[in-house]
């Protein structure tokens, strides 16, 4: 059987991690993928270990690519550039999929292949098969379809397992900055969801989760002090999306406190919102000035 989903995986110095995950796809009850891994510059034997599952007979496709380290973001982008199948879906290196997952994902993906108002399907992320981290809001339904903006209605704020059609991620790669290696990955999710695009999103856990100690989730500080003008993009889109005066002033203070961080008050004039930046722009300086103090610490 063709291949629908690609399984790519951007990874750096994750070769203690990625066996699990590799085992977990020789367990999966459908091959009808392909692992597409993107290694952003690894100094361990992540390279070695990957050719080595390469000569194994396994019964899907593998392929490596080793680019400088760039972040994930950027390891992102050039996976799905080289990707051929209609469906790619990202699955960290130290996440694994439960042994049904392919098998489950592929009838609902291709359901909604030539739905033009669908961008993809989602099941869940869970801390294992049976505990899911979240209880979401489906009531009896199979599935609920919302966007991205919509899901905290559901019950789904915490990540899920989310599976896009590939040229849609083609279309909205993630905005990457000079010196910076992270980009809040919401902004091309809510840029989806803003162009009337929804996703599937179905009761079942098909992702385990472990998050690691010094993984991107867990340093809030270090990243924002490392990638302050992705983070400047996300309040920026925020000013957008939020429902209040106080809401959008807030997202402005901070956009312009982090641009003045970064050294780029230029990006001030794609402000979504000029006359609120406008009016931000000195409680922003100030904590610009504050951002300086604490983050160069």
């Amino acid at each position: 059987m063709q291949s629908l989903i690609t399984i790519l995986t951007a990874t750096y110095n994750r070769a203690h991690l990625l066996p699990d995950l590799y085992a977990s796809l020789c367990r999966q009850t459908s091959k009808a993928f392909t692992w597409f891994i993107v290694d952003d510059g690894s100094e361990d034997n992540t390279k070695e270990l990957v050719t080595g599952w390469m000569q194994k007979e396994h019964y899907f496709e593998i392929e490596y690519h080793y680019i400088q380290n760039g972040g994930k973001n950027r390891a992102i982008n050039y996976g799905v550039k080289h990707i051929n199948t209609p469906y790619t879906m990202i699955v960290d290196s130290d996440d694994y999929l439960t042994d049904d997952a392919i098998e489950y994902l592929t009838p609902k993906a291709i359901e909604v292949l030539k739905d033009k108002t669908i961008a993809g399907i989602s099941a869940l992320r869970g801390n294992s098969e049976n505990t899911p981290l979240q209880q979401p809001l489906f009531g009896d339904k199979d599935y609920i379809t919302a966007n991205n903006l919509e899901r905290a209605n559901y019950g789904l704020e915490r990540d899920a397992c989310e599976v896009y059609k590939t040229d849609i991620l083609l279309n909205h790669p993630f905005e990457v900055w000079e010196g910076e290696k992270f980009v809040p990955e919401e902004i091309v999710w809510n840029q989806i969801a803003l162009e009337g695009l929804s996703l599937r999103w179905y009761n079942k856990v098909t992702c385990i989760v472990r998050y690691q100690e010094e993984g991107l989730t867990k340093d809030s500080f270090k990243l924002l002090r490392n990638n302050p003008m992705g983070y400047a993009a996300m309040y920026n889109q925020r000013i957008t999306l939020s429902k209040s005066i106080k809401e959008k002033f807030y997202n402005a203070t901070q956009m312009v406190a982090l641009s003045l961080y970064a050294g780029n008050l230029y990006y001030l004039i794609k402000s979504k919102n000029i006359l609120t930046t406008l009016v931000a722009l000195i409680p922003g300086i100030a904590l610009g000035i504050r951002r300086v103090v604490q983050l160069k610490k």
